[in-house]
């Protein structure tokens, strides 16, 4: 008779430990997402014991609000998170929807714990709330304390609520310049993007997506040795996400060391199968290894997901022309042409069809363009070269 008593008792604490958790977990994230609609505008994405890719959950959608569940028990221990598209330096709402996760389970669980708590457990419902109240506050507490630990999903980890809200104080700091050095890399000024995003770096509060920018920066400028140097600080400092892996992937693959960048570039798709740039990038590589058909499964697969895709349709386009479906690969390139005329990979490609069917003078006009659109083009003083000597003979 002990025996069951005592077996009766520890289900008893364990089924309330484990409601209480489950409560606080969608309690935390519905604080989260309800702040975000109130904040910002835009559709808010709810996760709880669920990511974006699991098979198994339930779905439905409330208004601007878009829910996923898990329908595994075991879910609620990994807890959840929130997305939503914040307004550009509006850090101080973003602070208050990191905020509402954790502070309010807390002061919702507390009060009702206090009001129908008069010193004895003398119900069910009494013994649930002083759980669920003290498993609001430590969540409180560990949500609130930057740690290591964080979510662990396709495309990267997510961060806790702790981690997250110190990003955002040293972005206030930093908010002028970072401004500064997205400015300078989208107009194409790599070399002082690089420089300040390295600076932002050895500050005393370094941020990954400066890391992250200096790496392109060099990438774009065809810096590569310090792009690879940078990368591999990247590596070892933090959890490389689906993007990180297709930069690595394609910044070896500009060095030269193509069979070093495709298991890169494999590993960022099965993160996040949904990463077109990645599948791209793969497909790029494959071109360059000659594995045609290869490539042009990763370039099928980036245009389902991205029909616009107009480096996808070039780089297809190359992979049918040295198959030699010349009517196939033209009308890619074309497509290319039509949905961004300014791609100077569409340029460069065009300019090698004509190259390899003996008509220098016009790839030379081609490779030209592409260097005027973008001096960066991978591979192009090459191609220039070749134009230009076979144009001479």
């Amino acid at each position: 008779m002990t025996t069951f008593v005592v077996l009766t008792a520890l289900l008893v604490i364990g089924g309330a430990f484990f409601v209480a958790i489950a409560v606080v977990t969608l309690l935390h994230e519905l604080a989260h997402a309800l702040a975000a609609l109130l904040l910002f505008a835009g559709p808010v994405e709810l996760f709880v014991a669920a990511a974006p890719d699991t098979p198994r959950a339930l779905r439905f959608r409330l208004g601007r609000l878009r829910c996923t569940l898990g329908i595994h028990p075991l879910g609620y221990f990994r807890g959840g998170f929130c997305r939503y598209q914040a307004t550009e330096n509006a850090l101080l709402r973003q602070g208050l929807v990191l905020l509402a996760g954790p502070l309010l389970p807390f002061a919702l669980l507390l009060p009702l714990c206090l009001v129908g708590f008069d010193g004895e457990l003398h119900s069910l419902a009494n013994f649930f709330l002083v759980i669920a109240a003290f498993w609001a506050a430590l969540s409180m507490v560990r949500s609130l304390t930057p740690g290591s630990y964080g979510l662990h999903l396709a495309g990267g980890t997510v961060y806790n609520d702790g981690w997250q809200l110190r990003r955002l104080w040293r972005q206030r700091y930093f908010a002028r310049d970072w401004q500064r050095l997205l400015s300078a890399y989208e107009q194409g000024r790599f070399g002082e993007a690089a420089a300040q995003a390295e600076h932002l770096t050895q500050t005393l509060h370094p941020l990954p997506d400066a890391l992250r920018l200096a790496i392109a920066a060099h990438l774009s400028g065809r810096n590569y040795e310090r792009a690879l140097a940078l990368d591999e600080h990247l590596f070892a400092t933090y959890e490389p996400n689906s993007h990180d892996l297709s930069n690595s992937g394609l910044l070896r693959c500009y060095l030269g060391r193509y069979e070093e960048g495709l298991p890169a570039l494999s590993q960022a798709l099965e993160l996040d199968p949904a990463n077109h740039t990645a599948r791209n990038n793969r497909g790029y590589v494959l071109n360059l290894l000659g594995r045609y058909e290869d490539a042009i499964r990763d370039f099928d697969a980036a245009l389902v997901q991205d029909p616009q895709f107009a480096y996808a349709y070039n780089n297809r386009g190359l992979a049918y022309l040295r198959l030699g479906h010349e009517a196939r690969g033209l009308a890619d390139i074309e497509a290319s042409f039509q949905l961004d005329p300014a791609n100077a990979y569409a340029h460069r490609n065009l300019g090698i069809y004509h190259l390899e069917r003996g008509e220098p003078a016009r790839a030379l006009a081609l490779f030209e363009q592409a260097h005027g659109l973008d001096p960066h083009t991978h591979l192009i003083d090459e191609y220039l070269q070749q134009a230009r000597a076979a144009a001479q003979c």
